[in-house]
């Protein structure tokens, strides 16, 4: 996790898990995320391969688009990285 712009910016599924999140989505390859932010305008999502656990920081408007196919998910049913 580092700061960018006075951004929180996740690194990895692990620092993910750790935050607080607004909400989760799967399907068959990836899991989608967005943390809670106090910022209402932050306008990121994030996108976890379920195989690599590499995050991806996407643009909210992409992240919707994307999980168009995608079941919402506790994110407690969430294998952590090693």
């Amino acid at each position: 996790m580092h700061i960018d712009n006075g951004f929180t910016i996740y690194d990895t599924i692990n620092e993910l898990l750790n935050t607080d999140l607004d909400w989760v989505y799967e399907d068959d390859e990836y899991y989608y995320m967005q943390p809670t932010t106090d910022f209402v305008y932050s306008g990121t999502a994030y996108r976890v391969d379920k195989k690599t656990k590499s995050v991806e920081r996407m643009h909210f408007v992409k992240m919707i688009k994307s999980i168009k196919k995608a079941k919402q998910i506790d994110p407690k049913t969430i294998e952590r990285a090693s």
